[in-house]
Order: C-alpha cells, then structure tokens, then sequence
C-alpha cells in the first residue's frame, strides 16, 4: 500500500511509514498490512536488515490516526479489533528473525514508539520528540508495546511515560535508553546507512542465531527457542557462508557471502 512503502538494495529492506501530511500516522488499514509487508520484505534470502523510517523530516510516526478513532473505536467491540491489529503488527515486528533499526526523526509518540521499541536498535536524531500519551487520550496501552517498552527502558520508566504522557527530548531518550545513539539531524543518514551496510555485508544465519540467542538469554526457561538455536548453530557451521568466511579471513579479503 502507499503509505506502507519499501525498497530493497543491498540485503537492506527499507520500510516507509508515510503519511507525512499527518506525521505518519498510522491507519488501522497500515496497522492490518503492517505484518504482510514485513514478512515479505523479511523472508527475501538477501535481506539482512529492515530499516523502517518515517516519510520527512518532521516526524517518525505520531502513532495512531486519531482522526479515525470516532469510527474506528467507538464500541468495545470496535477497540478490541483495533487493538488488536496494533498487537498483530507489533508482535510480527519483535519476532522477525532478521534484524531491524528504527531511523527516528522528530515526533515519536504512541503506537510510532511502540514500532520503534519493537525494532531491535534505535538510532535518532536530535530533533526526537518521544512521548507515549495513553493516558492523555483515555486508552490503556496494548500489552506488546507496554511489554516492549519495560524490556527497553526498565519499570520505572514505564510507569513515568505511560502515567504523566510527558514529552521527552532526545537526550533525556537516550540517557533512559529508549534509543541507543543521537545523531545532529543532518548526520543522522550518514551514521544509519553506514551502519545497515556494515550489517548488510555480514551472513545471514549469525544475524539470525544472535537474535534467537538473545531471546533465549531473555527467557532461560523457553526450551524452544534453545532448540531452535541449536538447530541454526548447526546450519551455520555446515553452511557455505561459514566455509567462505574462514576461507576469507585466512586470505585476509572481505568475505563474499550468499546467505547459503
């Protein structure tokens, strides 16, 4: 869909979220589509990365399109089945098993923030304007972005952001750790791109096992994810990849790697 754009070069997919005449506001229609696009763009053998930015330089993502709320979540039932594609776009975005970046620029705020804190690594710039506003709307925030957000910031943090709906600038963002570097605005690009092609030009299968092992690290008792670690540290080591990448450094030459 238009406002949900991507483009792929180099083993980055880069998703869009635009709709900048409302600060990339996401529609519940984004919202629906937001999982399908992922696992598109994700499941291509050359993608590495997802890098998912907003559209301009004035915001990142406002979070929901608040214009819809009378028509979209007028009755319990209407809430519920807006909540949860919001919750069905997160959870597809904190389970893909390539790694994702948030690019953020300026407005970050509700459902935008909780895409970002679902990505795996933050990078913004000095223009970031952060708030989760729940509380201002009178609606309690979905469980995955919540979840998210605790995992990122810690406990403390989430019961700030979520009960005072405050507006926290880019430096006070990265000091509570919801992003893990700023950048002056003009440099931002430079630093990201610099960074997904370095990530881009690594094989897929390591990128893949890191994700999994930090997960498993996260939840010690989940006996599927172990497994499913196991079974990528075994792919790895029979794959061509890692034949190339130790051919590679014995002859001291980048490696050419072919995600296989």
């Amino acid at each position: 869909m238009a406002e949900l754009r991507v483009h792929s070069e180099g083993g980055v997919a880069t998703l869009t979220l635009s709709q900048p005449e409302r600060l990339n506001a996401m529609t519940c229609e984004m919202w629906a589509a937001f999982p399908r696009v992922l696992r598109k763009v994700a499941d291509k053998a050359q993608t590495r990365v997802v890098l998912i930015e907003g559209d301009g330089p004035a915001a990142f993502s406002a979070g929901a399109d608040i214009s819809e709320f009378d028509d979209r979540r007028t009755s319990p039932e209407d809430a519920e089945r807006y909540s949860a594609a919001v919750s069905s776009a997160l959870r597809e975005l904190v389970e893909l098993r390539v790694l994702t970046v948030a690019r953020i620029r300026g407005v970050c705020s509700g459902g935008g923030a909780a895409i970002a804190l679902s990505c795996h690594i933050r990078f913004a710039s000095d223009t970031l304007q952060f708030a989760i506003r729940a509380a201002r709307l009178g609606i309690v925030y979905e469980f995955e972005a919540v979840e998210q957000l605790v995992r990122v910031a810690g406990q403390a943090t989430a019961y700030d952001l979520l009960s005072s709906g405050r507006t926290l600038d880019a430096a006070e963002a990265r000091r509570r750790g919801l992003v893990n570097d700023v950048f002056a605005d003009s440099d931002l690009d430079h630093h990201v791109d610099a960074y997904v092609r370095g990530v881009a030009g690594n094989a897929r299968l390591p990128i893949e096992g890191a994700l999994v092992a930090v997960a498993a690290a996260r939840a010690p008792d989940d006996l599927a994810l172990r497994g499913e670690l196991e079974v990528l540290q075994r792919k790895a080591i029979q794959s061509g990849d890692y034949a190339e990448g130790v051919r590679a450094f014995i002859e001291k030459r980048p490696p050419r790697f072919e995600g296989r």
